[in-house]
């Protein structure tokens, strides 16, 4: 950590002056403030790194490759990145950045990130987290190091002096009793006193004639209505009106009023402080107090409940033409619109993914109730890809197994042909049914895409065909769909085309046409190029293409690369490439002659095909490795007396024990010795023993004597 304090923390209760007191703090210090107040969308964490990249560039320059990365279906966060910004960070000028209402962010990957960065702020730099909670950072460890420094309700509170303040700037008067009475009875509490003094101001009446008793909530709510009494009709209505949404601008209040004033009314609630806070660095967002806004939402339950549903309507409406989704969501819920939130999300989700925001579109599901989802096909159809793409199969398929028989010819709001056709890519991609069941799916899929509106879904539908020609063993009409598919998506940047030119590499190199594979990879680094850093499911194969023709010349690298890849793929979602990355492994370590160590990847291989039905391409390339395994033992045969030293080597005896044992001379021992470390590859006793017990010539290896 670069400085001494990194951090400061203001966690206390709503209306603490929490927010009041970092923008004092801005207005004294002379550094850079980058401001940015967090939302509940921010629970993504790319969406998170997307704002705050946006706000660091206010105050240090951040490469803009960066927010391209950020866009990519499955940004490199971890690995490229976090790193990058962080790099930015460390070498910046002093500055400030603030993050606003943390507790509304609780992704503990979110706050992994932000930690990241609070580790690379450089000396004079720090970052202030304001919110009703504490985050889920360190601070137990910040703390020890004196890199913390932690404002609570306590700090917070307002003394006499302060109040004295307040009262004098709003020509309020006061004696020390009612000092003493309002101070007892909100302990020091910004909101309660400062609604308190408004109060007063408006009705030109001492402190003292203004009762405040009870606990907050009842302190603010008749503060409040205090406060409303003295307002004129129309901006209580707007008050009232506008109350529905967290945050404000112009055009939101004028969609929600119906007046066109929403600007300067805007302008004129803020210049009467009527708690109304400017978000954003003044760009003419704004919120009420997190409490105002509560009693005003109840104010207008009480004076008009029936307008409330119509308000969040308006409300919904304009934030989905801003392709604001959460937002819109939460309204069409908040107006009774089940249907209409539900289609939002099964038309926008997609988007989200190609963007790199998918857990964005999980957030989005958190909002329905599980029998919401059930209840709208086309909901529950997002919900499906959404869980499968983000590793949840067993619920993807739950839900897929709750749609039961549909029409070929429904809408589907993510922009496949249907709804039928949406269905037979997801349920063919999981392949749970078996491969005759996915190629049924696929061949559906292309048939119905055929006749839709083109876009990616037909090129996915028909890179799906391909796989299940390859897996069952049909090459050439896998390689005709992978061609297909790669054509059709060329333009689209769906990835597709990545991930087609993988598997014609992959397949080109099955075959012995090493030429052909090298050509295909190599248009697949171009492809992968383009989309700059494609760390994503669509560039597996691509990967395998490029490790395996590196791991051919002799790269090591290459072979760990694809043992980390089949690490990192998951055995639910797509399964074949877990399959086929555990076969190159294999295949490179056998063309190493290493061959205990294929004879690992090769199980590991077996029992992944084992749990598919008559899956004949994966298990004929099973087939060609087993043989090949064998073949190295075959190669040149032990002869009997190397055979009976190689099952002593397995011992812990010396080479003179083994001679002694086997009643011949120390020299002929090493003769053998040197003769079996040839024929299997070997370069010393524990490699020659493993090599043997791989392709069967221990026959189970021995205890250690």
């Amino acid at each position: 950590m670069g400085c001494d304090l990194a951090l400061v923390l203001l966690s206390a209760p709503t209306g603490s002056g929490k927010t009041l007191a970092v923008r004092q703090w801005m207005d004294a210090d002379k550094r850079p403030f980058a401001w940015l107040q967090l939302d509940r969308g921010d629970n993504d964490p790319v969406t998170l790194l997307q704002y705050v990249a946006r706000a660091l560039g206010h105050v240090t320059p951040l490469d803009p490759v960066v927010t391209r990365w950020l866009e990519l279906p499955e940004p490199p966060v971890g690995k490229v990145i976090l790193p990058t910004m962080a790099a930015a960070v460390s070498s910046a000028s002093p500055f400030v950045l603030v993050l606003d209402d943390s507790h509304l962010v609780h992704e503990p990957r979110c706050w992994s990130l932000v930690s990241t960065l609070i580790e690379a702020l450089p000396a004079g730099s720090v970052m202030a987290i304001s919110g009703r909670t504490d985050p889920a950072l360190p601070l137990a460890r910040l703390r020890t190091h004196g890199a913390l420094a932690e404002c609570g309700m306590e700090r917070l509170a307002f003394d006499r002096e302060e109040l004295r303040t307040m009262l004098e700037l709003h020509d309020v008067e006061a004696d020390e009793a009612a000092l003493d009475a309002l101070m007892a009875s909100t302990e020091g509490w910004a909101a309660g006193i400062y609604l308190a003094v408004l109060a007063s101001s408006r009705r030109g009446v001492s402190l003292a004639d203004v009762p405040v008793t009870g606990d907050r909530y009842d302190i603010a709510q008749y503060l409040t209505t205090e406060v409303l009494a003295e307002l004129d009709p129309d901006t209580v209505r707007f008050l009232t009106h506008t109350s529905v949404v967290w945050r404000l601008c112009g055009e939101l209040c004028d969609a929600l009023t119906g007046r066109d004033d929403g600007a300067a009314t805007l302008d004129a609630v803020d210049h009467n402080n009527l708690f109304l806070m400017r978000l954003d660095g003044g760009t003419g967002w704004y919120r009420y107090h997190h409490l105002f806004a509560d009693l005003l939402q109840a104010e207008l339950r009480r004076r008009e409940p029936r307008l409330v549903p119509e308000l969040h309507r308006r409300a919904a409406r304009w934030f989905e033409r801003r392709d604001r989704v959460a937002d819109a969501v939460h309204h069409w819920l908040a107006a009774g619109e089940v249907e209409a939130a539900g289609d939002l999300v099964a038309a926008r989700w997609m988007s989200r993914y190609l963007t790199g925001r998918l857990m964005t579109a999980r957030r989005w599901l958190e909002a329905f109730t599980p029998e919401q989802i059930r209840a709208d096909t086309p909901l529950t159809i997002a919900a499906a890809w959404v869980h499968a793409l983000t590793g949840e199969n067993a619920t993807a398929r739950g839900l897929l197994a709750n749609l039961g028989r549909l029409e070929a010819d429904l809408p589907a709001p993510d922009g496949a042909a249907s709804i039928a056709s949406s269905v037979a890519i997801l349920r063919g991609t999981l392949a749970a049914d078996g491969v005759a069941r996915m190629k049924e799916d696929a061949r559906l899929a292309v048939r119905l895409e055929s006749a839709g509106r083109g876009g990616p879904w037909h090129g996915f539908a028909r890179h799906l065909l391909g796989v299940a020609e390859m897996v069952s063993g049909r090459e050439a009409a896998a390689e005709e769909a992978f061609e297909s598919a790669a054509v059709e998506n060329r333009t689209l940047r769906s990835g597709i085309d990545l991930a087609s030119v993988g598997f014609l590499s992959l397949l080109a190199a099955d075959a012995g046409r090493w030429a052909d594979a090298e050509d295909h990879a190599a248009e697949a680094a171009r492809i992968a190029a383009s989309y700059e850093l494609a760390d994503c499911l669509p560039s597996v194969p691509a990967r395998m293409a490029r490790d395996r023709l590196c791991a051919r010349a002799g790269d090591d690298d290459a072979v760990a690369d694809l043992e980390d890849l089949f690490e990192e793929l998951d055995p639910e979602f797509c399964p074949w490439l877990r399959v086929r990355a555990a076969l190159l492994v294999a295949e490179a370590l056998i063309d190493r002659r290493e061959a205990a160590a294929a004879r690992g990847w090769l199980d590991r291989a077996s029992a992944d095909v084992a749990r598919w039905t008559e899956a004949p391409g994966l298990t004929r390339r099973l087939d060609e490795l087993e043989s090949r395994l064998r073949s190295l033992a075959a190669t040149e045969p032990l002869t009997p007396a190397e055979t009976r030293v190689l099952g002593l080597l397995a011992t812990n005896l010396t080479f003179a024990e083994i001679a002694a044992r086997l009643n011949v001379s120390p020299n002929t021992v090493g003769t053998h010795v040197k003769a079996i470390y040839r024929k299997l590859g070997a370069a010393r006793r524990s490699e020659a023993v493993d090599r043997a017990a791989g392709i069967g010539l221990l026959g189970g290896r021995p205890p250690i004597a």
